[in-house]
């Protein structure tokens, strides 16, 4: 770049000094030519004195003229020289100055460039960093969502556990794993299994209920780590025969899959926890457990079982005792009337052999309607008789049922009736039976001396809550049992026993029976519930 400047630069210097040597040229040319003129002029004096000298005059002053121009042009080309000089010295000095400025404004690009470059990496290098951040603080959340949504669903599942309310059909159809004949014998059963429990306790070697296969020490001392090793089991058994215990107590046939989930929690919890420790309950001890549970739950299933068959042999009992002795009393007072009226008609007809052979026609007559009356009176007796036994039989004294069937009508539906049968369950069984797809659960039977009236005045208290207002016929009636309850209370006495929890048995085993099939084979495709929470992110 610095070459072409200065080849510039020179050719214009050349140029200068071309131009200055054709003016002093033409200069010169024109000098000359006033000379010729000159010499021309002088030819027309004639008269010259000394031509000679005049010539020579002429000759040096024109050399003189040629020299002042020579010299002249000398002074030009040199003031021209100086002044290409200059301009070649200020043109260098400009391109000097002109590279110099590009080099600067290229070096200032450069550093501006490297900059612009050095910040652009840094730019990029922290938004790397920034985004590596990200997708580390991502995972780390991903990592947390999954670590926290199974700890959810283990609360959950552990928080269901300890739900009584839940649905039945959500727990699966139990099955007995014992069949003793008698509560008694589950009673026997349940003793056993707790001896052993005890036995498993009192063994301190591996196969006992609990069990610690390290021999730890405590400051270098075996002995201190026998007792804290003692101390460990102690407190194991302690909090899993609590929870066991608490299983047991609170199980009901709704919950019993929950209380054996409840226990199975337990024993992976404790086991857990005391792997530190390497203290372990042993399966065993577990299973033992379990038939506590369930030989506990099955004792109750059949100790209820035992009351329902008593309740029903006293019930049936006490009914055929009172109506037994109405029948007896109906009897008695109809032999009596019976035994007076034949002693009367044989007296009557004693008299009349007696004294046959005396009496008259008239009073023969008179005697005879006095038998015919007699034998009247009697057969009128045997009929008293027997319509006092029929009475009897038919008299107002009764049942008065609350039941309810929520397979069939839902919940809060219940039937208020009557029935005079010596055993009012039959009434109950004869409307589960085939009418309906489920058995009736029975809340209350009322025994009343006028059942009649009873029912009349329960049917009025709820006449506006009748499921059908049409058919006053019909004795189903929305209505809470706890309004039924006060209202029989009210009437009857506090003597009444309620049971204000519907077993609806059937029912319920249904469910679960049809959850478990479509667990299995699903016929026809089912909306898909979605979890309250995603299983990833």
């Amino acid at each position: 770049m610095n070459i072409v400047h200065y080849a510039a630069i020179g050719a214009v210097a050349f140029v200068v000094v071309l131009t200055i040597l054709v003016i002093n040229i033409i200069k010169l040319k024109s000098a000359r030519a006033d000379a010729a003129e000159k010499a021309a002029k002088l030819e027309r004096y004639a008269t010259i004195t000394n031509a000679e000298t005049e010539a020579e005059r002429i000759v040096n002053a024109a050399k003189q003229t040629a020299e002042e121009l020579i010299i002249d042009s000398q002074n030009n080309l040199d003031e021209a020289k100086a002044v290409a000089t200059k301009t070649i010295a200020a043109s260098e000095k400009d391109a000097k100055s002109i590279t110099q400025r590009a080099e600067d404004i290229l070096s200032d690009a450069r550093l501006a460039a490297k900059r612009m470059n050095a910040e652009a990496l840094t730019a990029v290098e922290t938004q790397r960093v920034k985004r590596t951040e990200i997708e580390k603080q991502i995972d780390e959340l991903r990592k947390s969502y999954r670590e926290k949504k199974i700890t959810y669903d283990e609360l959950e599942e552990a928080l269901s556990i300890y739900k009584d309310d839940m649905e039945f059909a959500d727990m699966g159809f139990y099955a007995p794993h014992f069949d003793f004949e008698t509560s008694a014998s589950f009673q026997n059963a349940i003793k056993a299994c707790r001896e052993r429990q005890k036995n498993l306790l009192r063994d301190k070697t591996e196969f006992g209920a609990i069990h610690c296969p390290t021999e730890w020490t405590v400051g270098g001392s075996k002995s201190e780590g026998r007792k804290m090793t003692t101390r460990g089991i102690q407190m194991t058994a302690r909090a899993f025969n609590g929870e066991c215990d608490a299983a047991i107590a609170n199980c009901t046939f709704k919950n019993v899959y929950q209380m054996e989930q409840r226990i199975y929690k337990a024993f992976d919890a404790l086991n857990k926890m005391n792997e530190v420790n390497q203290i372990y309950i042993n399966r065993a001890f577990l299973d033992l457990k379990l038939d506590q549970l369930r030989l506990t739950h099955e004792y109750r299933l059949k100790k209820q079982e035992e009351r329902e068959e008593q309740r029903e042999i006293r019930a049936q009992m006490a009914e055929e005792k009172r109506a037994q002795a109405e029948i007896d009393r109906a009897l008695r007072e109809a032999e009596d009337e019976e035994r007076r009226a034949q002693k009367a008609l044989d007296k009557a007809r004693k008299e009349m052999e007696s004294k046959l052979a005396q009496m008259t026609a008239e009073q023969v007559e008179k005697h005879q309607a006095k038998v015919s009356e007699l034998e009247h009176a009697l057969e009128e007796a045997l009929l008293k008789g027997q319509k006092a036994l029929s009475m009897a039989q038919q008299t107002k004294r009764g049942h008065v049922y609350v039941i309810s069937n929520i397979g069939s009508f839902g919940d809060d539906v219940f039937k208020i009736g009557m029935t005079r049968r010596l055993d009012p369950q039959d009434r109950v069984d004869e409307l589960g039976s085939a009418s309906v797809p489920f058995l009736f659960d029975v809340h209350a039977m009322i025994f009343s001396e006028d059942a009649p009236a009873m029912e009349s005045m329960l049917h009025q208290r709820f006449n506006e809550q009748r499921t059908n207002l049409v058919n006053k016929r019909k004795e189903f009636f929305n209505v809470k049992l706890s309004d039924i309850k006060d209202a029989v209370f009210e009437i009857a006495g506090n003597d009444v026993d309620f049971i204000e929890t519907a077993t609806a048995q059937h029912y319920y085993e249904t469910k679960a029976i049809r959850k478990q099939k479509a667990d299995i084979i699903s016929v026809v495709p089912q909306e898909e519930k979605l979890p309250r929470f995603a299983d990833a992110i």
